[in-house]
């Protein structure tokens, strides 16, 4: 039986083999060795890329397992350049925080249509990638309170909040704007609000992972080169 999936992460096995770490539709996370994957005349050369849906095939033990086969599910658009290292991004962002061979089947379906946006528009990439973070916490089972603070009193959209890990939001002179939260937690866009979501999310997710992200870090130094 083929298998819907995408490739996360690659790296060399020995001679001519890759070690290849898939997001799979029913299977969530699993890593497989690909005998033989960088030679030239491979069965699957071109097909182990990021972002292009596949369909696969394995066998072998539960912890490494083996490709047997793969195909190009579908044929999608090259992903714009600008939206390469947010792409980059949402891989490392599920290599850290998924467990292997757990099931994930509506964040599979979530992260297709992430990259589907990524790979057609320009614009609003930075509200795609809150909205991906959100449903990949609920999947996780952390639920951000957006909508009510510690005291369990709804939001004010004219308050601050300071973010407490574990705890919530609680009134302070600083912090977010309350609207800013209420718009995250309806996927309301708006450019005045993206700059504190995008903070907010970077605060929660490094309190839940222990450290930033590589390829933030990474495109952060890209971004002070050319500025």
């Amino acid at each position: 039986m083929l298998i819907s999936a995408y490739v996360l992460h690659t790296r060399k096995y020995r001679e001519t083999s890759l070690l290849v770490d898939f997001f799979t539709k029913t299977q969530g996370k699993i890593s497989c060795v690909a005998n033989g994957a960088r030679r030239p005349k491979s069965q699957f050369n071109g097909l182990i890329q990021p972002f292009q849906p596949l369909l696969i095939s394995w066998k072998g033990k539960r912890d490494l397992h083996t490709l047997v086969y793969a195909e190009q599910e579908r044929h999608v658009p090259d992903m714009y350049s600008t939206n390469i290292f947010s792409a980059y991004y949402l891989n490392e962002l599920l290599m850290k925080s998924l467990a292997k061979e757990d099931p994930y089947e509506d964040l599979f379906l979530i992260y297709d249509q992430t990259l589907d946006f990524m790979q057609n528009k320009k614009e609003e990439i930075d509200f795609i990638i809150r909205i991906f973070e959100i449903n990949l916490m609920k999947n996780l089972g952390y639920n951000l309170p957006l909508n009510y603070d510690i005291e369990g009193l709804p939001i004010d959209d004219k308050a601050r909040y300071e973010y407490k890990h574990e705890q919530g939001f609680i009134k302070s002179t600083e912090g977010y704007l309350g609207e800013a939260l209420k718009f995250l937690d309806q996927c309301q866009y708006n450019k005045s609000h993206l700059l504190a979501q995008k903070k907010l999310m970077r605060q929660v997710i490094a309190n839940i992972l222990g450290h930033e992200l590589y390829t933030r870090k990474v495109y952060s130094k890209i971004l002070g080169y050319v500025q």
